[in-house]
């Protein structure tokens, strides 16, 4: 009896502790990066391998990356694996709308009986389980954009409105602070989302033109907020990729590479393949540990995924991903004239 009384204040003492020392960038993140890689190449079994080693790292994980996994298991005829269930459930606790698991994703195990005992076992309002959310701390939250572009979409906006913009642009940042005070950072835990694929934040846009104004040599006395997001990002209330964007943004000599793909048009002719901006060696090198040490994967790898998504529009993965695609028109000596700081994509070796 002592010895059973002695493990579960051995549990007691550990947990938090282990919950403490949690640093997603080095135990989640890199595993995300790798199950995301074999996804893209079909590759189901290695990708489940990496997800699941990812979630169990932590005490919770993402919900894009919780769906991953599922495609994976159904991919490979895991319907009665506990864990299939278990990850349906962490979806459920983050409020996922109901809408979502009605997709043809699970028309294969949506008689299952584990299936129905999930969805008795939670009570759903307008479609969401809200037990473990916090909504009205989302919709708080939410109204931060209706404010943040109450005065910047009026006529005139900075010119005429300036003033009125950058004090309610503090008011809403000093209400942010005492919210990650109060309830901790804003995470998809505390209150929520909607969807997986969900890539909006409810207050990005607020966080956004922060940073951007704070990039400004006039404005740089405004508090330096990266301490607060590289702690969300470290702890798993953040996504590396939105966290270091804002980062990025803020500090120009933090840099994380450039996330556009270019194409070239020549006149009535569009070049074969994706460039980037060419970069040296010891440039990818700083790049790479910019991204690592904030838990974005290698710009290589970013690369990668880029290609797929581009060729895969319709795809149903969820990858982690910013950037996009820009296409430089211009007359033929235009374009011979910039090609040469471009390098094209190799599929294969980049």
């Amino acid at each position: 009896m002592k010895h059973l009384v002695f493990l579960f204040l051995l549990q007691i003492l550990i947990n938090p502790l282990f919950a403490q020392s949690t640093d997603f960038t080095k135990l989640y993140h890199p595993q995300i990066n790798q199950a995301e890689l074999a996804l893209i190449k079909s590759d189901y079994s290695a990708a489940l391998k990496h997800y699941q080693t990812a979630f169990a790292n932590v005490e919770k994980g993402f919900a894009s990356d919780y769906h991953n996994a599922i495609t994976c298991m159904l991919k490979l005829k895991k319907t009665k694996s506990p864990k299939l269930y278990d990850y349906i459930e962490m979806l459920i606790k983050k409020g996922v709308n109901y809408s979502y698991f009605e997709t043809d994703l699970y028309n294969s195990i949506r008689n299952n009986k584990r299936w129905d005992w999930l969805f008795k076992k939670y009570e759903f309002t307008a479609g969401r389980c809200l037990t473990f959310i916090n909504i009205e701390l989302y919709n708080e939250l939410r109204n931060f954009a209706k404010k943040d572009q109450k005065f910047r979409i009026k006529e005139g906006s900075y010119e005429v409105h300036g003033d009125t913009i950058y004090k309610i642009d503090s008011i809403l940042m000093e209400r942010f602070k005492t919210i990650v005070q109060e309830y901790g950072y804003p995470s998809e835990d505390i209150i929520g989302i909607e969807y997986p694929e969900e890539n909006r934040i409810p207050y990005s846009i607020v966080m956004h033109h922060y940073f951007q104004r704070r990039s400004n040599k006039e404005w740089k006395y405004l508090t330096d907020m990266s301490p607060m997001i590289i702690s969300a990002i470290k702890k798993g209330a953040l996504k590396p990729q939105k966290g270091s964007y804002w980062i990025a943004l803020q500090n120009g000599d933090f840099h994380l590479g450039s996330l556009t793909l270019t194409k070239f048009q020549s006149d009535d002719q569009l070049l074969d393949g994706l460039y980037v901006e060419k970069i040296s060696i010891d440039k990818l090198k700083e790049i790479n540990q910019n991204r690592l040490s904030i838990g974005v994967p290698l710009l290589q790898d970013f690369y990668r995924k880029a290609i797929f998504l581009q060729n895969n529009k319709e795809t149903a993965y969820l990858l982690s991903q910013r950037g996009g695609i820009d296409t430089w028109h211009g007359d033929a000596a235009f374009i011979n004239e910039i090609l040469p700081y471009f390098s094209r994509l190799d599929i294969e070796n980049n």
